[in-house]
């Protein structure tokens, strides 16, 4: 008997752009209540809120769990190659490593490092035409 992940953890077939906007909301949107109780479990032992949420390895794993399937259904459909996603979601990594400890999530610098990165990620799957729209063009071509 053949086991299969559930849709939302799939990884295999294609997404398309409000599809994936729409998964991308869902995700962001259930990962707030996540990181509200990992906040309130961090304070509760001692733990500073800014390495609570910035530089946490629990919101770092969480948000490549939460993301990255979709991320590779959508590269599917838009036709990237999936090494862009090692260089863009490699990212993620970059508060939790050893230099971390002398890179703040106050720093100036962290948005363009880490997050202006995402967020330009996000908007080039978003945006580039899939697989849908790729055969419209030619079908009207032709």
């Amino acid at each position: 008997m053949e086991q299969t992940l559930p849709q939302f953890f799939s990884w295999k077939g294609e997404l398309g752009r409000l599809r994936y906007f729409r998964q991308g909301l869902l995700r962001a949107l259930l990962m707030i209540p996540l990181l509200v109780v990992y906040a309130g479990l961090s304070l509760l032992a001692g733990n500073d809120l800014s390495f609570a949420l910035f530089e946490s390895p629990f919101v770092t794993v969480l948000g490549l769990v939460l993301f990255i399937p979709i991320d590779l259904r959508r590269m599917n459909d838009a036709g990237i190659k999936y090494w862009w996603l090692v260089v863009f979601q490699g990212l993620w990594l970059l508060p939790v490593s050893p230099a971390s400890e002398v890179m703040t999530a106050y720093d100036k610098f962290h948005a363009l490092i880490v997050v202006l990165p995402m967020i330009v990620w996000s908007l080039i799957l978003l945006f580039k035409p899939g697989r849908e729209y790729r055969e419209f063009v030619r079908a009207k071509a032709g």
